[in-house]
Parts: C-alpha cells; sequence; structure tokens
C-alpha cells in the first residue's frame, strides 16, 4: 500500500472510497446522498484545494484502489495559519492494518513542513477505535462538543482534541 497526494484524476475512485465510507460507518460526516457528488463536482473541489493552498488530501492505495484517505484543512487567516483540522477514514476491510496511523503521520510530516504547530480534530464520542489511536498518537482532549451531530432523532457528541508539533 502506498500513500500519496489525491490528484484531479483520482476524482470517480475518491467519491467512491467517500461513498462506501458513508455506509460502512455513522462515525463519518457525510450521508451517502452527500458523498455521491459527481465526478465534475468532486474535481472542480480537488484543483480548487490544490490552488488555494490551504487544504490537502493523503488516500491510501492498494492495486490501484483507494482504501482510506485524511483530508486536512489549515487555517485561512494571520490568527490561526499555524493550526489545522483534519477528517480520517479508512474502509472497514482495511482497518487494524496501521493505515490510520501512517496516515497521521504522514498529515503530521506535511504539517511541520508547512510551519503548522497545532492539529486538531472532532470524533464523535461513541468511537473508541478512533479515540484510543488518537491518545496513541499523542493526542490530548480539548473539550466536548455536545449534541454537535444528530442521526435520525439522536444527538452525538464530539471530543475535540488537539496535538502540538513545536
Amino acid at each position: 500500500m502506498k500513500i500519496r497526494e489525491l490528484l484531479i484524476n483520482d476524482a470517480e475512485k475518491f467519491i467512491a472510497l467517500n461513498l462506501q465510507l458513508s455506509k460502512e460507518s455513522k462515525y463519518m460526516l457525510l450521508t451517502p446522498a452527500e458523498a455521491g457528488i459527481s465526478r465534475e463536482k468532486q474535481q472542480d473541489m480537488i484543483h480548487s484545494m490544490k490552488n488555494t493552498g490551504n487544504s490537502m488530501v493523503f488516500v491510501t492505495e492498494e492495486r490501484e484502489k483507494l482504501v482510506g484517505f485524511i483530508g486536512i484543512t489549515r487555517g485561512s487567516f494571520e490568527k490561526n495559519i499555524h493550526t489545522c483540522h483534519f477528517a480520517l477514514g479508512v474502509l472497514k476491510a482495511y482497518q487494524r492494518k496501521n493505515i490510520a496511523t501512517n496516515l497521521l503521520q504522514n498529515m503530521e510530516r506535511w504539517a511541520a513542513s508547512s510551519s503548522i504547530i497545532r492539529i486538531e480534530l472532532s470524533v464523535m464520542t461513541e468511537n473508541i477505535p478512533a479515540i484510543s489511536l488518537y491518545y496513541k498518537s499523542g493526542y490530548s482532549v480539548d473539550g466536548l462538543k455536545v449534541a454537535s451531530l444528530k442521526i435520525g432523532n439522536k444527538k452525538f457528541d464530539e471530543l475535540q482534541m488537539y496535538k502540538l508539533l513545536q
């Protein structure tokens, strides 16, 4: 498996990855309807990300299939340009194979080389495997977002976590 930057030509594969992730896990933010965007819209999003310079997506690829990703968005103002927030997803069949750990490490190297010193994330409090991964990777709890997500009629809390690189 290799980790690399998301390319415009990956649009269809990235849509398929996000669609499958949204079906496999309630922990992903997008619903299947939201993940199923057009190839053109996804290409525009990738192009825009590359042009603005304050977002990055790394993907894990195995045999030409995307099996995981980490999407990073950095602060866009002078006072928060040193921070970034990320979202991470790995297909169920590929979990517990160090893919998430490798994506985190790759993202942290990119962040450090981009003068980012604070990395932030939000994770549903029920997502114990992800929380364990983040603790193991040196992240700390910053706070609790109460009832920040809603699936059907059920409300979910999120932990806000962070890691300082310097």
